[in-house]
């Protein structure tokens, strides 16, 4: 089968499309996909790039995509209500979803949502969980135990998970007040992408100044996904508002749950800077700051919710740019604007059927 390589850590021009063999099902949940489309994340060029190294053992050739939609193939004897033929997606723990085929547990599977392509699922998994995870744990943190009428800082407003996240916080949370920042060539197509009234306030990150557009104290949650929520404390509101980050960096504890070769060494580094963002956090009243792992537990029942956003109108996902698996010079455009986090509108999805 063909798939997304490389062949050592190196950056996305690097890249090839390699000749591998089809992966067999070992367990009873495993089943086998014939995979149709899957979007690079930020964390799979981390991890080709070898950003990841001290915290995890990667093996060669590594195979990037987090994501996946396609067909089952073949199943195991335990794979619960999946049958051969069932259109479904997920995000991969394994990773190695930019594959003509993939073997993943059953467990973490749902069936794709059937008003959209392969290609928009598959833009979906890993931020669509995020998002919402991130967004529950913020609610439950509220005094009032939800974001109904809360004002809501979402950076990035056409970002991966940025996208994602306006959605959901104003569609599904009730958030009542919901800013984000863009580019300006980005701001006008906001409506048109995310829907008329997802977004309440956007500033042009590139004129205006965040700190003065935003009351200081008055936001009731940030979700940091481009690792600036150091300076998103002062906007919080003292003693019950909340930051979480995607993009800043775990506490030891944290990385050794979600990585567990993580060195002795790499985790008390890790609790120092979580440390100090702690202290900060306090000097500005902050009610809760926290670097965010997604639960992966618990993947498959927010799919299904997902699926049902999707299928309801609530939640759109966007695709910036595509790309067929053997246009290795387009793979290559895709996955090294992703790597930059700068430029790019949604997700970057590469197509194999």
């Amino acid at each position: 089968m063909r798939a997304l390589t490389v062949p050592f850590h190196a950056t996305p021009d690097k890249l090839e499309v390699s000749t591998l063999a089809v992966p067999s099902i070992f367990a009873a949940t495993d089943v086998l996909i014939r995979v149709h489309a899957a979007s690079i994340n930020p964390i799979d060029v981390k991890k080709a790039a070898g950003m990841t190294k001290l915290l995890e053992t990667v093996s060669f050739p590594f195979v990037l995509g987090q994501d996946v939609s396609g067909v089952i193939v073949q199943r195991g004897d335990d794979a619960g209500d999946f049958n051969i033929g069932d259109e479904v997606y997920s995000p991969l723990l394994k990773g190695a979803a930019a594959a003509d085929y993939v073997v993943t547990s059953s467990k973490h599977l749902c069936r794709k949502p059937v008003t959209i392509s392969h290609s928009l699922a598959a833009a979906l998994p890993t931020v669509a969980t995020t998002a919402l995870q991130a967004l529950a744990r913020a609610a439950s943190l509220q005094p009032s135990g939800d974001l109904t009428g809360k004002t809501v800082f979402i950076p990035g407003a056409l970002s991966g998970t940025g996208h994602i996240a306006l959605q959901l916080a104003k569609r599904v949370f009730n958030a009542g007040h919901v800013i984000t920042t863009a580019s300006p060539e980005k701001i006008a197509r906001i409506p048109e992408l995310l829907g008329e009234g997802t977004v309440d306030q956007v500033i042009d990150y590139t004129t205006q100044d965040v700190h003065k557009e935003i009351e200081r104290g008055s936001v009731d949650f940030v979700f940091d996904t481009m690792g600036d929520a150091l300076s998103y404390f002062s906007l919080v509101r003292p003693e019950t508002g909340v930051v979480i980050s995607l993009a800043t960096m775990p506490s030891g504890e944290q990385a050794l749950k979600a990585y567990p070769e993580t060195p002795w060494a790499a985790k008390v580094m890790l609790n120092l800077v979580d440390a100090w963002y702690q202290w900060r956090a306090r000097r500005w009243a902050v009610g809760t700051y926290e670097f965010f792992f997604p639960d992966p537990d618990i993947y498959a029942k927010d799919l299904e919710k997902v699926a049902w956003w999707v299928g309801e109108g609530k939640l759109r996902p966007v695709i910036g740019r595509t790309a067929r698996l053997e246009d290795l010079e387009g793979v290559i455009a895709g996955c090294t604007e992703v790597k930059s986090g700068k430029g790019g509108t949604g997700k970057f999805v590469i197509e194999l059927v």
